[in-house]
């Protein structure tokens, strides 16, 4: 299954265009949102998701 990104605006506001995953087609100007999570176990370690 192929995953779809939503492009914005500097506003963060939706284009109405999408991009595949990796596909790297933006226009100078727009952007994508993206959010990185990091989970600290009990015994310390990070773990990233």
């Amino acid at each position: 299954m192929q995953e779809y990104w939503d492009i914005y605006d500097i506003n963060k506001n939706k284009t109405g265009r999408v991009m595949k995953r990796n596909d790297w087609n933006m226009k100078e100007g727009e952007y994508y949102i993206s959010v990185l999570g990091v989970v600290r176990s009990s015994k310390g370690r990070r773990e990233f998701t």
